[in-house]
């Protein structure tokens, strides 16, 4: 599936990387991070769940994800492509949404692809239009947790201290 251009270990690595800033900015609830992975003038498709503009979207997903107890996004499975237009990825994803309503604790475990389109722009490889694929999804009613999570859902979180 890959072609010259995509085969360069480094844009691949730039591309990954963007990719778990997304990730980290849907878990850590950091707008800012998320904006800078989709282009400007970026599209996204969710299908019934929302077709808008890329900033749109990471409003929209961080406003309902402050009110869950907390999520978890991971990305594998990445596929790359040489395009006219810049470079096409398919990623796997799971996303596990943790809710608690009436005293009950529930996750929503979500997998699904990402095909993205690329695009460099001034030295950054920022997704110019997402097309969301989705393949399943489960919920779950969860048990009291063995431990409370000690991590924080917002720049507080000690791996910013870490990582910057």
């Amino acid at each position: 599936m890959a072609s010259s251009g995509a085969d360069d270990p480094l844009v691949r690595q730039k591309i990954t990387d963007q990719l778990y800033c997304y990730c980290r900015a849907m878990d850590r609830l950091d707008a800012e991070l998320g904006y800078s992975v989709f282009a400007p003038d970026s599209t996204v498709d969710y299908g019934p769940v929302f077709c808008g503009t890329g900033r749109g979207f990471v409003e929209y997903v961080l406003d309902r994800h402050r009110k869950m107890v907390g999520t978890s996004h991971q990305i594998s499975n990445i596929l790359f492509s040489r395009m006219d237009y810049g470079i096409v990825t398919e990623a796997y994803v799971r996303a596990t949404n943790r809710s608690a309503s009436e005293g009950r604790t529930y996750d929503v475990v979500i997998q699904g692809r990402y095909l993205d389109r690329w695009r460099e722009r001034d030295g950054r490889w920022l997704i110019h239009h997402r097309h969301y694929l989705h393949d399943f999804d489960a919920v779950v009613e969860v048990s009291k947790s063995l431990l409370e999570p000690w991590g924080a859902r917002d720049r507080s979180d000690p791996s910013y201290a870490a990582l910057h």
